[in-house]
């Protein structure tokens, strides 16, 4: 039981608890890398392949601690681990983001000028979007939810915090404008990730087509034809997956059309979140988590 119950707490605490979001900061990251690579350098010259490592490196860490303070308190392990998921398990401020660029967009103000676009789709971020921004920030929002959401839990219940603290620190690599990475080693760090990503994802979609439009994306699953490039093919996947999941005879094309889909989508979201948590909740009740 003590899965769920992290988990729960972790949402109701990012959702009562505004605040929370300003404690997740890159520079965090950044400062984890570069005390990592200071030790890192010394043995090895591989740049790409100390990004991965300085991934495992935590995952490891956090797993060592987390049993190391369980057996001085159970308490202990409970607060870190907590800690560790409100850290990494974002639904609330990922949902915040798209409201404002909802209310960006209601008002016509220029969205070029903010930094909404790179903080909610920043896979988008060197697309010329000024066409089709809307319907682009539409459909970049079933792969962004599964970076701000469901890959998290997924890497939680299989590695624990430290899990999901490895995936989210891998994540920020490959967008991060913090810390200086190559070309080389990004399309290095997202050839793992999409290795990584590759089970969630499709969980993810199926979640999706559970929740929307069953047939719709039942029959987009069939017939899409994605990239040979396994990060760029999970994207294609929910992307597509996602949208015809989210085609709905209820949305009516007017000028507020976008808003609505919008709108739609975040729901789906919420549904697909619930249908996870549903499922979890049978799995521990199962045995398969305590």
């Amino acid at each position: 039981m003590e899965t769920i119950i992290v988990i729960l707490l972790s949402l109701i605490i990012e959702f009562l608890y505004d605040p929370i979001t300003k404690f997740r900061n890159e520079n965090i990251f950044k400062n984890m890398y570069e005390k990592y690579y200071s030790f890192y350098k010394l043995y090895f010259d591989d740049k790409s392949l100390s990004y991965v490592l300085c991934s495992i490196v935590v995952i490891v860490i956090i797993t060592l601690i987390i049993n190391i303070v369980e057996f001085i308190h159970p308490i202990l392990s409970f607060i870190i681990t907590l800690l560790v998921l409100l850290f990494c398990l974002s639904p609330n401020e990922f949902n915040q983001k798209i409201e404002d660029f909802k209310f960006l967009m209601d008002n016509k103000q220029d969205i070029d000028k903010s930094d909404i676009i790179e903080e909610i789709a920043p896979n988008l971020k060197k697309i010329n979007l000024t066409k089709n921004l809307s319907e682009s920030i539409s459909k970049s929002l079933f792969f962004n939810s599964t970076r701000n959401i469901f890959n998290v839990l997924f890497w939680f219940l299989l590695l624990g915090p430290g899990g999901a603290l490895g995936y989210k620190l891998l994540d920020n690599f490959v967008y991060t404008s913090i810390i200086r990475i190559d070309q080389k080693s990004r399309i290095y760090i997202k050839k793992t990730l999409g290795i990584i990503e590759f089970v969630p994802i499709r969980l993810s979609i199926y979640s999706f087509a559970v929740v929307g439009n069953f047939e719709n994306a039942l029959q987009a699953l069939r017939t899409t034809i994605t990239s040979t490039d396994t990060y760029q093919s999970n994207v294609e996947l929910i992307t597509n997956v996602g949208e015809s999941a989210s085609q709905s005879p209820h949305i009516e094309e007017d000028e507020n059309f976008w808003n609505h889909k919008i709108s739609y989508i975040q729901t789906l979201i919420a549904r697909a979140l619930l249908a996870w948590l549903s499922i979890i909740l049978l799995l521990v009740f199962g045995g398969f988590f305590i």
